[in-house]
């Protein structure tokens, strides 16, 4: 049972990691370097880079950006829809980073290459099939957030047909 602790603690990191990464990636690079450069954890070597002060600065840079295009209409669909196909390979490489040494000229041309150097016509079909399917897919969303809205205002008598709960003198 003691081997395991070691194979559970790393599963679990990297686990955590790529998560983190899903969520919010350059909060999580942010962390790990900070953690890291403190002293507060031991990062694996294939991730003490994120420890280097440029790393965190960078990282922490593209936190602020996140968070002010976050709150812009139009400019928040765009950077979720690009940081889609940002956040899967790059928690993919934090994972790998978590688990055995990586060279971090390899991690970073991996992250910037991906698969759509070595399979570009796979990559356009599948952002081209991603597109169709949110096209698809979105209108019928808000019908349905409509309809929940309409249904959630029906009951507290705020739609079609309601009587109003009280009459002014």
């Amino acid at each position: 049972m003691e081997q395991l602790n070691p194979i559970v603690n790393i599963v679990a990191f990297t686990m955590g990691v790529a998560w983190a990464s899903g969520i919010n990636l350059y909060a999580a690079m942010v962390m790990l370097g900070l953690l890291g450069a403190t002293g507060n954890m031991d990062l694996p070597s294939g991730l003490q880079i994120l420890a280097n002060p440029v790393i965190i600065g960078a990282a922490g840079f593209m936190y602020v950006l996140e968070f002010i295009a976050d709150k812009m209409p139009g400019v928040d669909t765009t950077w979720d829809t690009l940081h889609t196909f940002i956040r899967i390979p790059a928690g993919a490489l934090l994972a790998a980073g978590a688990v055995g040494d990586v060279n971090p000229v390899v991690a970073l041309a991996a992250a910037i290459a991906g698969t759509a150097l070595h399979h570009p016509w796979v990559f356009i079909i599948l952002l081209l099939g991603f597109i169709l399917l949110m096209i698809w897919l979105l209108p019928k969303l808000w019908q349905g957030i409509r309809k929940l809205f309409g249904f959630i205002g029906r009951l507290w008598g705020h739609g079609k047909g309601s009587q109003p709960m009280h009459q002014d003198p």
